[in-house]
């Protein structure tokens, strides 16, 4: 029977089912053990005899580091502590147990050792002894990591476990395999084939398998351990992958932003629960539990994926609950799938939602209200957080001077501009300082108010810290402003420049396009780089090549530091959308495909099929040939081809 993403069954089938699960989720681990196998024992520099040994010290001190981060780190998820790899929690790990690790390797070095005395020409011996005494130290390893992480905190004396016959007959098993495979791969002709590193791979999966196996036999003699993390008050938080197309996804599964809602739950949770944290990881059935509040932020491209989520976790017997800007524009529809939706800013019923949840008196619908000092609380329980997770929070307004037609930020602000205190961003700055020195501004634009903007670099500059924002195109109307900005630590500005120069598009910020190049030299001037947004697809657009070299003109005349280039996507919210809606031009309304990378209206002058077909190649050719970071991509890449 599985519970709470545990399974609690001493039948051997279960125990594997279990092993296989925690290991696939933290496959990298297996890559790593790999890696660290395949460099002990070579030499990369001469065979000096001092050198040499220095590579041995190196090659050992790294084996030993890695093997105790991530067997401590197995134990920690066989015994529901933990759900997801850390590396926070490997490094930890590692530290702690580093010493358990080296003891067991000096045991196994004084085995050889004591052998090779008596032995010192068998054949036989080298490498085989590892191989034979690994089952011994993996449960010591065990054994000395569910002691020392468990028994002794939660006051538990140590008991005999006796091990059901299905147990010793599938670490027999286990055991046995590993035997046979490695000498399998003895009889191999060749010493670097491919084949034998395929099977040496295998070999580290079925060690490590093994390992979880051994750390389960042990757990499972200690049913408090596991029932004191199944009964913890825990909230998962949740932002699913999905939605952004493959590139996309692949980024954010290697450069992991942590989601500035989840920085608002905790500061606003009571403390008394823990929080399991899921952000743009690989989904795993192991994940869903039991008896949990599960909290989902849902943007419109990631929504089959959370809906699906939401399901799920209703199905094993969680209350969800989804919020963000999609829940917001079609509450019936997320309805449909959660237990609870919160429309508008979580700030102010995110409490009546704890205090709802933990009465078992869950309401549909709350509705958050856009407060003036939507920062008063929020603030004061944020100073209380670590800092390593508060800096990836920091914003000093919300919503944003322009009412845009194809941006949804307007809808979801109801159209207001609201400022956080500048001392109190100072505060959070402060507090946040010992981890950081760089920091990002979640605003939508920073330069909503050029007074307050004014005050806020003023205040930045003794901090000493460096700081990007996104900000509009007018902040380089004024040089002042410009040169308190780099004072006060700005390194890059995000803006949207949507159309060039010359464009038939004039509502909003886009009449200041004829003034674009001349505020983008003043930005640039003043020390400031800038990543360039555009837009394809506005009403007088056109894919012709005449309109594509202007455009790409213009590109090359602001030469940003970084550019990028996107299709206009009328978001549910916009006014756009409304009107696309309203004159049935939508042709595309699968949420999945609001990427600004697909045309989804009817446009007048632009093919669908066309623009699809030709935007990947599009963003590859304006990224390498107009942005100093693109062209200095493309210079080392012609140079790599010469050579």
């Amino acid at each position: 029977m599985r519970k709470g993403g545990v399974i609690k069954n001493n039948q051997s089938s279960s125990q594997i089912y279990v092993a296989f699960s925690i290991l696939h989720s933290f496959f990298s681990a297996v890559v790593v053990v790999f890696l660290v196998e395949q460099l002990s024992g070579a030499h990369f520099f001469t065979n000096n005899p001092a050198v040499v040994l220095a590579e041995g010290v190196v090659s050992a001190a790294l084996r030993i580091f890695v093997y105790s981060g991530v067997y401590a780190t197995l134990v920690e998820l066989r015994s529901g502590e933990e759900i997801l790899f850390s590396l926070k929690r490997f490094l930890h790990n590692a530290k702690g147990y580093w010493p358990v690790f080296a003891i067991l390797e000096l045991f196994l070095f004084s085995v050889n050792l004591v052998l090779f005395s008596y032995f010192p020409n068998s054949k036989l011996l080298h490498p085989h002894v590892a191989v034979h005494v690994n089952i011994l130290l993996q449960f010591v390893f065990a054994y000395t990591a569910v002691y020392r992480k468990y028994l002794v905190p939660m006051g538990l004396r140590p008991r005999k476990v006796f091990l059901p016959r299905q147990d010793v007959l599938t670490v027999s098993g286990l055991f046995v395999t590993g035997l046979a495979l490695h000498y399998a791969l003895m009889a191999l002709p060749g010493n670097d084939s491919m084949g034998l590193r395929i099977g040496r791979f295998g070999g580290v999966w079925l060690q490590l398998l093994t390992f979880i196996y051994l750390s389960g036999c042990f757990l499972d003699g200690y049913p408090e351990i596991q029932e004191k993390f199944l009964k913890r008050k825990e909230i998962y938080l949740v932002t699913p992958p999905g939605g952004y197309g493959l590139i996309f996804n692949i980024f954010f599964l290697i450069f992991r932003m942590y989601p500035p809602i989840f920085i608002i739950l905790k500061a606003l949770t009571p403390k008394e629960y823990y929080f399991r944290e899921f952000f743009q990881v690989i989904w795993r059935p192991r994940y869903y539990a039991a008896g949990k509040l599960v909290a989902i932020a849902c943007i419109t491209q990631t929504t089959p994926e959370v809906y699906q989520l939401a399901r799920k976790f209703r199905e094993h017997g969680s209350k969800v609950v989804l919020g963000g800007p999609h829940v917001a524009f079609f509450p019936d529809e997320a309805l449909e799938y959660c237990d609870s939706i919160v429309v508008g800013e979580v700030e102010g019923v995110w409490k009546d939602v704890i205090r709802d949840y933990e009465n078992g008196t869950l309401q549909k619908r709350y509705q958050g209200v856009p407060c003036e000092n939507f920062a008063d609380e929020l603030h004061r329980e944020m100073i209380s957080l670590p800092p390593e997770k508060t800096k990836f929070f920091l914003e000093t307004s919300r919503g944003c001077k322009f009412d845009c037609d194809f941006c949804s930020i307007p809808a979801v602000t109801a159209r207001e501009v609201r400022k956080k205190p500048v001392p109190e961003v100072v505060e959070l700055i402060r507090h946040c300082r010992p981890s950081a020195s760089f920091f990002t501004f979640f605003d939508a634009n920073i330069y909503n108010d050029p007074v307050y903007f004014k005050d806020l670099a003023i205040a930045l500059k003794p901090l000493k810290i460096k700081w990007k924002a996104f900000s509009t195109i007018d902040i380089g109307a004024n040089e002042d402003i410009l040169r308190l900005a780099k004072e006060s630590g700005c390194t890059m500005l995000g803006i949207g420049y949507e159309v060039p120069a010359g464009s038939q598009e004039r509502n909003g910020k886009f009449s200041m396009s004829e003034r674009y190049l001349l505020y983008t030299r003043r930005i640039k001037k003043a020390g400031i780089k800038i990543k360039a947004n555009f837009t394809i697809g506005f009403e007088s657009d056109a894919l012709t090549l005449k309109s594509l070299w202007k455009l790409w003109k213009f590109c090359f005349l602001l030469r940003p530091y970084n550019l990028g280039v996107g299709v206009l996507t009328p978001f549910p919210g916009s006014r756009l959308y409304a009107r696309m809606l309203q004159n049935n031009r939508m042709i595309n309304l699968n949420w999945h495909q609001f990427t600004t990378t697909t045309m989804l209206f009817k446009h007048d002058h632009i093919n669908n099929q066309v623009m699809d077909a030709a935007y990947p190649w599009l963003v590859i050719f304006f990224a390498f040939t107009t942005s100093l970071s693109g062209l200095a991509a493309f210079a080392v890449l012609i140079l790599i081809l010469i050579t």
